[in-house]
């Protein structure tokens, strides 16, 4: 597939709007990332008598007897129901979860169709809201941004400061360089052995089987993977009639096309690009998340997060 933009403009049709949800041409025009990933994910919380996402990176691990100076919140009293014997409950990783967010900051991902923010711009928001909500749940996170190499580092840290210089960082992103996703991953594998979760979100325009292969080497070290697949609608619906040139956003080339003619074959490609991702993915117990840039962001974060919350 591809990493194209489209030179002569077309006029596509208007975003599908959700009341109370941000619309993609209101992101446009925002630039205060915190503010915005505060109003978030405080309307995450508001919406629930409890916040659904406490625990976000918390796995039950087992359980063992109470003993004097356990903290009375970690006895499991459904057990002491049962049973009436005290047991605690053990977690995997209890807060101080190292997130890193990994962004693909390459040419790719700065195009943009009709009023659609650029696939850089949504990814920052989304970055920026988890980053908001893994500081609230008092736990680590990290950025990494990367084109043909990596670009920017801010090693996973817990605090206010740290959460400022974060959004500091990921409101000064531009899409620059070309893509070697893959060869990116396979470093920061090396350089990440302290078992994580790691959070990639990018286009994906790159060779699949590489960026699989990249992907397994974070599993192979425990870590957990989300990965946010970020693509406009033009380039999921194809939505060009006319003759149209098309430019390559890293090499300049440009081609001119009938649309038309092309359409059919595009989109089959496109959807098998999609599975293939989807498939292995889910062979690799890697969370895959689909996403239209049309559709507001916070929609697709809320709707994940809800459904992870279940499958815990």
């Amino acid at each position: 597939m591809g990493k194209f933009k489209e030179v002569h403009f077309i006029n596509t049709i208007p975003p599908t709007k959700r009341p109370g949800l941000l619309s993609p041409e209101v992101l446009v025009r925002i630039k205060d990332l915190s503010l915005v990933a505060r109003g978030v994910v405080e309307g995450f919380v508001a919406g629930h008598h409890k916040s659904p996402y406490k625990g976000f990176s918390l796995e039950f691990a087992e359980h063992r007897k109470y003993v004097l100076g356990d903290e009375l919140r970690h006895i499991d009293w459904r057990v002491y129901g049962r049973t009436g014997k005290y047991f605690v409950k053990l977690f995997e990783a209890e807060t101080n979860m190292r997130v890193h967010l990994v962004l693909d900051t390459s040419q790719s991902m700065g195009f943009s169709y009709g009023t659609n923010p650029s696939k850089l711009t949504y990814a920052t928001y989304l970055a920026a809201s988890l980053a908001f909500l893994i500081h609230r749940q008092q736990d680590l996170s990290g950025l990494v941004t990367f084109d043909e190499t990596i670009t920017d580092f801010v090693p996973a840290r817990h605090s206010q400061q740290h959460l400022r210089h974060l959004m500091q960082r990921l409101s000064k992103v531009s899409s620059n360089g070309k893509t070697k996703t893959a060869e990116v991953l396979q470093k920061l594998a090396e350089r990440l052995r302290r078992r994580g979760l790691i959070v990639l979100f990018s286009d994906l325009l790159d060779d699949a089987e590489s960026i699989l292969n990249a992907v397994a080497r974070f599993r192979f070290h425990k870590h957990e993977v989300i990965v946010f697949h970020i693509l406009d609608n033009a380039e999921k619906v194809f939505p060009f009639k006319a003759m149209t040139t098309f430019e390559d956003l890293e090499t300049q080339a440009r081609i001119t096309v009938d649309p038309l003619a092309l359409r059919h074959d595009y989109l089959e490609g496109v959807e098998a690009f999609c599975k293939h991702y989807k498939t292995n993915f889910f062979k690799m117990k890697v969370d895959y998340i689909p996403v239209n840039t049309m559709i507001p962001f916070e929609y697709i974060l809320s709707s994940y997060l809800m459904s992870r919350k279940k499958l815990r």
